[in-house]
């Protein structure tokens, strides 16, 4: 019963009611489902449906009704482009948002009682909806006891340092100056010297410079 949709550009006010009926029709031939209307300008020279007139209120009601009789949904933005609704006088509660998430593990069977930690939010704007609880597969579990993990560095041995390498934050990082006598770390540079010097290009200077080799 699933039938894919199509953007169906509306450029700059060209449309005329005898095209929309003909656009339609083809869409139904072919077997979508709907359409998606922009409305676009991107330099075209403007047309006789100038937007939000009356002429365009016509059409639009146009579009609907003849996509109901063919079947079809329609789809439309509430504004003409693409975000042009949005600015700073839209509260973050009315913007659009994203689903972020946090997770704490637990080993059963008990009773878990805990304040689960609030996931990254970019500005500031969160709200639970809701907490999910699901059994870790049996593969899982047993790949992560067949290869246990563990991070050590002769740079420091602050615990505080070194979970800042596996806290889930890309914003925290840790600065390890190379040795000389690390040979490793010049080996594993030279092997791929084509790689480090594009990111060596793309990071800057200390790209390859400050991270030698992280044994894990």
């Amino acid at each position: 019963s699933a039938r894919p949709h199509t953007w169906w550009h509306w450029m700059n006010g060209n449309v005329t009611k005898e095209g929309i009926t003909a656009d339609l029709e083809a869409m139904a031939q072919i077997g979508l489902g709907g359409a998606q209307i922009f409305d676009a300008g991107c330099d075209v020279p403007p047309g006789p449906v100038v937007f939000n007139s009356p002429l365009w209120f016509e059409t639009i009601r146009h579009a609907v009704s003849e996509a109901k009789r063919l079947g079809l949904e329609i789809v439309h933005p509430n504004c003409s482009g693409w975000s042009s609704s949005g600015g700073p006088w839209i509260a973050p509660s009315n913007a659009m948002k994203s689903v972020v998430f946090s997770k704490a593990e637990v080993r059963g069977p008990k009773r878990f009682s805990a304040k689960l930690a609030r996931p990254h939010t970019p500005r500031d704007y969160y709200r639970d909806f809701r907490v999910v609880a699901f059994r870790i597969p049996a593969a899982e579990v047993a790949d992560r006891e067949k290869v246990p993990c563990r991070i050590t560095t002769p740079q420091t041995d602050d615990p505080k340092e070194l979970a800042k390498l596996t806290d889930g934050n890309l914003n925290t990082y840790v600065e390890m100056q190379r040795k000389e006598s690390d040979k490793h770390g010049r080996q594993a540079m030279a092997r791929d010297g084509a790689a480090a010097g594009a990111h060596h290009r793309r990071r800057g200077p200390y790209a390859g410079e400050r991270l030698a080799l992280l044994p894990v």
